[in-house]
C-alpha cells in the first residue's frame, strides 16, 4: 500500500461466507447464548446477551447458519461462527419503539459498543453518562479512514449524533482529527481537535479522545 486514500475511487466490497462474533470483544459481559450449532440467524437476531444484564444483546451481522461454536478452557466461549446465506435477510424494527431510544439501542446491539471509561467495559443499561465522548479516526497503524465513512454517510452521522445527545445532560464531544471539522448543528456538541498536533489545546487529555459513554 501506497499513499493515502483520497476519498475519490470506490471502495469495493469483497463478499465473504465466514464471519464471527468475538465475546472477549466486548469487555465486562459474560455472554449466554441463545443460540446453538445449525441454527438460522437473520441480521440483527440476538446471539448471545449477557448474564448479569440480560437487556444487553450482542447480534448477528448477517443472517445465515451458526456453524460452529468455539469453546477454550472451561467451556469458555471464544467465538460463535456463522456461515452466511447467500441472500440476507434483516430483522425489521417497530418503528413506534425506536422514540425510547435506549431500549432501541439494547434491542439492535448497538448498545454492546458504548465503552465506560476509565475501564472500558459495556455500560450498564442503568448508567446515565454524564458526557459521551465520539471519536472520528484511529490512529493505530494501518487503521482504516473514519472519515471516508462519515463523507459517504453524512446525514445518517449527524442524526446519531442528534440522538446520542438525548442520553446525557451533559456534552457529547466529537474528536476529530483538525484537517477534517465536522459541522455540527447542535449546541451540545463540542470537537477535541487531534492531540498528535502540538498547537491542540487539548493535548494533555488524550484519553479523552477515545469513544466512551
Amino acid at each position: 500500500m501506497i499513499g493515502e486514500a483520497t476519498g475519490q475511487d470506490p471502495i469495493p466490497s469483497i463478499p465473504s461466507r465466514d464471519f464471527a462474533i468475538i465475546p472477549d470483544d466486548f469487555c465486562g459481559l459474560s455472554p449466554k447464548l441463545l443460540k446453538k450449532e445449525g441454527d438460522h440467524v437473520t441480521a440483527g437476531e440476538a446471539v448471545f446477551h449477557d448474564k448479569n444484564n440480560p437487556e444487553i444483546l450482542v447480534v448477528s451481522p448477517v443472517s445465515g447458519i451458526v456453524s460452529s461454536i468455539v469453546r477454550g478452557a472451561r467451556r469458555k466461549i471464544e467465538a460463535l461462527k456463522i456461515e452466511a446465506d447467500s441472500q440476507q435477510d434483516h430483522v425489521k424494527f417497530d418503528a413506534e419503539k425506536l422514540a425510547d431510544i435506549k431500549a432501541a439501542l439494547l434491542e439492535s446491539g448497538l448498545w454492546a459498543f458504548f465503552r465506560q471509561r476509565p475501564y472500558g467495559i459495556v455500560p450498564s443499561p442503568e448508567a446515565t453518562p454524564r458526557d459521551i465522548f465520539i471519536s472520528t479516526f484511529d490512529s493505530s497503524p494501518l487503521a482504516p479512514s473514519h472519515t471516508l465513512l462519515i463523507d459517504n454517510n453524512e446525514g445518517c452521522f449527524k442524526k446519531g449524533v442528534e440522538v446520542l445527545s438525548k442520553l446525557t445532560a451533559g456534552t457529547v464531544y466529537i474528536g476529530c482529527r483538525k484537517e477534517n471539522l465536522i459541522e455540527t448543528d447542535f449546541s451540545s456538541c463540542r470537537q477535541r481537535r487531534d492531540t498528535n498536533s502540538e498547537h491542540s489545546p487539548c493535548k494533555q487529555r488524550r484519553c479523552r479522545m477515545d469513544n466512551r459513554a
